[in-house]
């Protein structure tokens, strides 16, 4: 993808359209993006990834904020991007949802999120989604890639560089779809939880059963029960013990039993013996009692016969009164016309008394309405113009508060550069003691070499013997030998003299390289400082700037603070507006709705009053017919003579029934005297209480064997359910930890708990792969970049024991060899590092996104932190990325980068209070 033309209107700070043909910035190379602070060049980034996206390039900005302040409320705000992609030429337009004027009327109105992309072969795409959808599918990346890949923004290069191992995991799990594998881990290790939670449940459902054993307190084996349930014995010898017990127990409860039926058939015989005797004597007892109730019974009949007499002789009225009732019967219909009629002249009154209160009301509403909406009118009149009130002050809040901020920033660099003076005074007091030092240590070493060669004819001659030849004159004789100075250095103590003199030769060269480039950063620092001195408070000199910096910045915060009150005042007014706009035409509407109303219940009120008069005659007309003064009088009448018609005929029907019954009743008395006497002659019996004495006794026997028998049959029945829970938890147990045992193994792997092994999870495993190709992608420019000094190493362990390893970050400094932390770079070195880093991992996206191929790259600041050697070498490295066509913009300050770099886009702050660009080429 390669922008070819780029076109903002009222887009961020730039009010009017601007149009950056970026075809003229070539196919290939660098190009510079500078301009004013705050000026809007990262903007330019977010007008690119807004229009292919509908994002902005960076987390800290939403696409609610690209609206201009600046802009005119007519200007509409939207980005026109034409690019080319395999060879064909595309655009796109798209815009922001934001407040914009009413086309009709004088109010304001949203304006919605819009898109359309123009396709190579004429076809156009419209709606938000389907062009982003499009977009993605063309590019083959997403818009979180794109910035990865294309768009390095400014303030996260170090946040890849100094990430903990957890936060790269994380970093790492959005770029490369590695949560699937977290995913596993968390299965892994929730499964293990629930196994061991399942094997101590088991066991512990064991330890219950075990406790809930049975045992007869006197049975030598309860010993062996108490044991168990102190835990004192195996699982196999609890079952042991179990089986014992229900094996005693069932000997004792077929012993109980067989007593039990014998008992049971001697009480059978007794009970038959009682059954007899007991029947005779109910027998005789009953044969007194009937006798007497039979004399009672005989002595009703006469009575019985004469009232049934009686009630024959009234039932003769009967049919009289069924007649009366019958032609009241025939009359009712009539009262239930007249009842409707009295129904539906209440109704009618009911409806017009309605009718009437509707009218007076909506006579009421109906003013109280009009009132309402002429003062709406009024009110609406004085909050025309509140809209443009609100945008003037918002640009003036928001020119403020970019005037806030500039008066930080130079705040910031003036304490910054005071540091620096600090430091530089501190180095240059640090030089002069590494170069005392190095004097010291030097003349050391000059005065230990002079003696060393002083001292080499001593030497020699400590060596010679008479007769050995003299190295010197190859005499044998040695009259007199040189002495030998016992200050003579050796020649180890002279070396260690010289290393020393080097070291703190090194160290002074060291000390005076830096402190020429603090003075160098200290002079740019000054320049830019005096610029923005004289840009913000009209002065140059910088201690006339610290003075004046605090009144400059009381005086923005008032402005600020009167436009935030404005417009807290005007954004109400603007709602009360709007809402003064949706409730005039709704009032309009309710009085022209109450009016037809009216009408409507004046029309009605006359028919109501018509319906009423008719239903009035014709219910004076219906009660000149009726003999009773209403339906309920008419019934009461007919159930009164029905009601006496049926008690004739009820009393001579029980009067009957009664004169019946009492035949049968006579008859059934003599029946049983009669059997109960062939009962007591028929029937030989033994005494009853001497037979129930026995029942008594052998009853108790049974009792108390039926007792002996529950407590033996409830151990046998709960210790074979022990046992059988028991033998199931057991082998459940046993399947439970098998799988337990290699479900840790598994989970101890996947998460990084081996004993003795580094903390690598699973899914850090699979993100290492990824790592390591980035940083051998990244090492490519870090060692072109610092001269091959530095070189960036994944670290195999952690920097604790109990921290996650695997995606740690060291590197090597091949100057001596070392090992270290990148956290120990220093801000130069770490930008090349972060730089490298973040250049390496576009690449890996690229690779791992299908090998997709980004033809323009966007890396924002961070160049002003390096000296003009390492400048150099990131120019190089930069450099190099464009070629095979490809062409990277820089967004910097950097003067050098100016220099070197011949195209640029400037962008520059106009006195309106927007922005506005220049093209270089």
């Amino acid at each position: 993808m390669r922008p070819m033309m780029l076109e903002l209107s009222a887009f961020g700070p730039y009010a009017g359209k601007v149009t950056i043909p970026m075809e003229q910035l070539g196919a290939q190379g660098l190009y510079l993006i500078t301009g004013d602070t705050g000026a809007g060049k990262t903007t330019i980034f977010d007008a690119i990834c807004f229009a292919l996206y509908g994002e902005a390039s960076g987390p800290n900005r939403d696409v609610n904020m690209f609206r201009s302040k600046y802009a005119d409320p007519e200007t509409p705000t939207e980005v026109k991007l034409i690019f080319t992609h395999g060879g064909k030429e595309y655009c796109v337009t798209r815009n922001p949802e934001y407040m914009r004027p009413a086309k009709r009327g004088d109010g304001w109105t949203k304006q919605v999120a819009e898109a359309q992309l123009d396709l190579p072969d004429g076809s156009v795409i419209t709606k938000v989604n389907a062009v982003t959808d499009e977009i993605k599918k063309m590019l083959g990346i997403d818009k979180n890639q794109f910035s990865q890949i294309a768009m390095l923004a400014q303030g996260d290069f170090l946040k890849l560089l100094l990430a903990s191992t957890e936060d790269r995991i994380k970093i790492f799990r959005n770029l490369f779809k590695t949560e699937k594998y977290l995913d596993l881990q968390k299965s892994i290790e929730q499964s293990q939880k629930e196994l061991y939670g399942k094997v101590q449940d088991g066991k512990k459902s064991v330890n219950q059963y075990i406790g809930g054993i049975m045992a007869d307190a006197d049975d030598v084996l309860s010993i062996d029960v108490e044991h168990a349930q102190k835990g004192e014995m195996t699982t196999a010898d609890v079952l042991s013990l179990l089986e014992k017990l229900i094996a005693q127990d069932q000997r004792q409860k077929n012993a109980l039993d067989q007593e039990q039926e014998s008992i049971r058939t001697e009480l059978e015989q007794i009970n038959t013996r009682i059954g007899v005797a007991e029947t005779i004597q109910k027998a005789k007892d009953a044969i007194a009692a009937d006798r007497e109730k039979l004399a009672q019974e005989e002595s009703k009949m006469a009575t019985l016969q004469t009232d049934l007499e009686e009630k024959k002789a009234a039932l003769a009225k009967k049919e009289e009164l069924n007649r009366e009732a019958s032609a009241i019967e025939a009359e009712l219909p009539e009262y239930e016309t007249l009842s409707r009629l009295e129904t539906e002249i209440s109704e009618t009154q009911n409806e017009l008394q309605k009718l009437e209160a509707d009218l007076s009301q909506a006579e009421q509403s109906q003013g109280k309405k009009s009132e309402e909406l002429h003062l709406l009118l009024e009110e609406q009149e004085k909050h025309q113009d509140v809209g443009t009130e609100l945008v003037k002050w918002e640009a003036a809040k928001d020119k403020a508060m970019e005037e806030e901020k500039a008066l930080d920033e130079l705040k910031n660099s003036l304490l910054t550069y005071r540091k620096a003076e600090e430091k530089l005074a501190e180095a240059q007091q640090n030089y002069q003691s590494v170069s005392d030092n190095f004097n010291q240590l030097n003349a050391y070493y000059e005065s230990l070499d002079q003696a060393f060669r002083d001292g080499q004819a001593g030497i020699l001659a400590s060596r010679l013997e008479e007769g050995m030849k003299c190295p010197v004159c190859g005499s044998t004789s040695h009259p007199q030998l040189a002495h030998l100075s016992d200050s003579v250095p050796t020649e180890e103590e002279l070396k260690k003299a010289k290393k020393h003199a080097d070291k703190a030769r090194e160290n002074r060269d060291a000390s005076a390289q830096d402190i020429s480039g603090q003075v160098k950063a200290l002079e740019t620092m000054k320049d830019q400082l005096q610029k923005d001195c004289v840009k913000l408070l009209s002065c140059e000199e910088l201690e006339h700037a610290e003075s004046e910096l605090g009144g400059k910045q009381q005086e923005v915060k008032e402005i600020k603070q009167s436009a935030e009150s404005a417009i807290k005042e005007l954004q109400k007014q603007a709602a009360r507006k709007q809402e003064i706009e949706e409730l005039i035409p709704q009032l309009k509407q309710e009085v022209d709705t109450l009016g037809s109303n009216m009408e409507q219940a004046r029309i009605s009120m006359a028919t109501a009053k018509t319906k009423l008069e008719e239903k009035r005659q014709q219910s004076e007309s219906s009660k000149k017919k009726l003999s009773f003064a209403s339906a309920s009088e008419a019934k009461k009448v007919q159930q009164d003579r029905m009601s006496q018609a049926k008690q004739l005929q009820d009393a001579f029907d029980s009067a009957t029934e009664a004169l019946t019954k009492q035949n049968e009743t006579i008859t059934h008395l003599k029946a049983q005297i009669e059997g109960n006497e062939k009962i007591v002659k028929d029937t030989a019996s033994a005494d009853l209480e001497t037979e129930r004495e026995k029942k008594a006794e052998w009853d108790g026997k049974l009792t108390e064997c039926i007792n002996r028998g529950k407590a033996v049959n409830g151990r046998l029945e709960s210790n074979r359910k022990t046992k059988g829970n028991i033998e199931k938890q057991a082998a459940n147990i046993s399947n439970l930890e098998t799988r337990l045992q290699w479900m840790r193994a598994l989970d101890d792997t996947a998460n990084g708990k081996l004993s003795g092994k580094d903390k690598i999870k699973l899914e850090t495993y699979i993100q290492m792969t990824y790592f390591d190709r980035i940083i051998r992608r990244a090492n490519l420019r870090l060692l072109k970049m610092t001269g091959g000094q530095y070189e960036l190493i994944r670290l195999k362990e952690a920097n604790n024991a109990k921290s996650q390893s695997g995606l740690d970050l060291g590197v090597i400094d091949h100057t001596n060899g070392s090992q270290r932390s990148v956290k120990t770079l220093s801000g130069g070195e770490s930008f090349m590092a972060s730089l490298s880093l973040a250049l390496g991992l576009s690449d890996e996206v690229q690779s791992s996104s299908g090998g997709i191929r980004i033809e323009t790259m966007f890396v924002d600041e961070g160049f002003g932190s390096l000296d003009p050697e390492a400048l150099d070498m990131a120019y190089s490295a930069l450099a190099g990325l464009t070629e095979g066509d490809r062409l990277v913009g820089i967004i910097s300050h950097v003067a050098d980068l100016k220099e070197r770099i011949d195209r640029q886009i400037v962008v520059k702050k106009t006195k309106s209070g927007g922005s506005e660009i220049d093209m270089v080429i």
